[in-house]
């Protein structure tokens, strides 16, 4: 056991500097070259610290004053420290906890410096008897408190990652607020702009990224399936939950332009609007879904956004989804939903880019991942990004106190 303890903090020693010489080239390159290797000592650090944590409740001779924080340190980390990484609003988060454990790595120099044995537990810490039942049941009463926090701090994680992963960093959510990040890909003299949107949001938002889009020769593909056959018997409205929580809703967006059509995309003519931005809606019809989809939608609208009582409506609504959406079902939703638009909005922009100088694509953060996908692969290449808050919390706040 004390081999594989003077191992734990070792590692868990080198895989902080290794951490600290990543997170520092990264910071001047943008670039972890060091991740491979990262990943894999790190991996290595949490396996260790998890048999060490259960040694030393069987084992009282090891050193709870060093390997206890270091353990449990490892052990977090797996969830990137979460909430700690949720509240700290720094570009320089890996650095710092990569300097924390460093910090932390470096215990035993202090502790066992004073015992005169060094940076190694020594043979002579261990005579005697190791067990103990009193210290065993410390180590469970600790674990019920410490395995409550680390399931809370690993849901948060995994919720963050998930909205992540789901929109391709186009969203993030953290202390502040939740912001959406715009990013602009060029390609030679064309420019394309994927700003990612939410459906409420703060009227500044709003506001801001209407002015943003306000040039010449610029071109809008809005986003806003249609209806021409009205299909649709439930009306669709986020103006409840924007005033619940004194937010405004996109169409509130004050987007001025000349609207245009697919024809007068398509004709010849001038390279687009000199007076200002041209604006087409980019998406499909109601008509184009399968049937299915539309049924769901319309139980959508009926059950969730008209219903006068939100959680009796999402009763009905969970109810309705366990009755009948499928594997199956759930797919063909997801492509009516997110990938047949994408692939509209992506033949727009390939005859866009023969009439306009900028292409302004604002749509749902869910879309992003496969629109840039789209981007890429026409040559494009991502040259800058920008965050805007959409939702600030301190503002939702102060408006929930007043």
């Amino acid at each position: 056991m004390r081999i594989l303890a003077n191992l734990f903090m070792w590692m868990f020693l080198a895989d902080g500097c290794l951490s600290v010489i990543d997170e520092l080239l990264a910071y001047n390159s943008g670039v972890h070259g060091l991740l491979g290797v990262r990943t894999l000592v790190a991996f290595s650090v949490v396996v260790l610290a998890i048999i060490v944590y259960g040694a030393m409740f069987f084992d009282r001779r090891l050193p709870k004053l060093i390997l206890l924080p270091q353990s449990l340190f490892a052990i977090w980390g797996m969830t990137g420290l979460w909430p700690l990484s949720f509240f700290i609003l720094s570009d320089n988060l890996g650095v710092m906890i990569a300097g924390l454990q460093v910090s932390l790595g470096l215990l035993p120099f202090f502790v066992l410096r004073g015992e005169g044995r060094g940076l190694l537990l020594r043979p002579e810490r261990f005579f005697g008897r190791g067990f103990s039942v009193g210290n065993l049941l410390l180590g469970v009463a600790g674990t019920l408190f410490v395995v409550p926090l680390l399931l809370v701090s690993f849901a948060g994680a995994g919720t963050v990652e998930a909205i992540n992963n789901a929109t391709a960093g186009f969203m993030r959510v953290d202390a502040r607020g939740i912001s959406m990040q715009e990013r602009v890909y060029r390609r030679g003299d064309k420019t394309v702009r994927l700003v990612a949107m939410i459906h409420v949001g703060d009227q500044s938002y709003y506001d801001q990224l209407a002015a943003s889009v306000a040039a010449p020769h610029t071109l809008v593909l809005a986003e806003g399936v249609s209806d021409r056959g009205g299909l649709l018997t439930a009306a669709y409205s986020y103006d409840r939950v924007a005033s619940l929580l004194g937010l405004s809703t996109q169409r509130q967006m004050p987007m001025k332009g000349r609207l245009i059509d697919p024809d007068e995309l398509r004709g010849k003519g001038e390279k687009g609007n000199s007076q200002g931005p041209d604006i087409l809606r980019a998406d499909v019809d109601l008509s184009d879904f399968d049937p299915r989809t539309v049924e769901f939608l319309n139980m959508l609208g009926r059950d969730v956004f008209s219903s006068d009582d939100l959680a009796s409506g999402l009763r009905t609504y969970n109810a309705w989804i366990n009755r009948n959406m499928d594997q199956e079902r759930y797919a063909r939703l997801m492509d009516d939903i997110l990938t047949r638009r994408n692939r509209t909005v992506l033949d727009y922009l390939g005859q866009a880019l023969d009439k306009y100088d900028v292409i302004v694509i604002p749509w749902g953060a869910l879309h992003m991942r496969g629109i840039e996908e789209g981007v890429l692969a026409r040559g494009f290449r991502l040259r800058k990004t920008e965050q805007r808050m959409s939702v600030d919390f301190s503002v939702l706040l102060k408006k929930a106190s007043d």
